[in-house]
């Protein structure tokens, strides 16, 4: 019979040490997910403020130029 050894059977040890690695990295992986989730809503944000904001500018172009057959009038449809 083998003689036991101080702190148990090094492949459970292992085990142990590499389930540990695992969920370690799975949480920092979880934590970078939720972060570009924030950044990607926070840009998704800012383009449609911009959007509006285009909108907002092209309608004001149009309604200074009564003319529908000016070119600044078409570009802006």
């Amino acid at each position: 019979m083998p003689p036991m050894q101080e702190g148990g059977d090094p492949r459970l040890n292992n085990i142990e040490h590499t389930l540990y690695e695992l969920t370690s990295r799975l949480q920092r992986h979880e934590q970078d997910a939720h972060y570009m989730q924030i950044k990607h809503q926070a840009m998704m944000d800012t383009v449609s403020r911009l959007l509006q904001f285009n909108r907002e500018l092209s309608q004001a172009v149009l309604a200074l130029t009564p003319n529908p057959d000016s070119p600044i009038h078409r570009d802006g449809m």
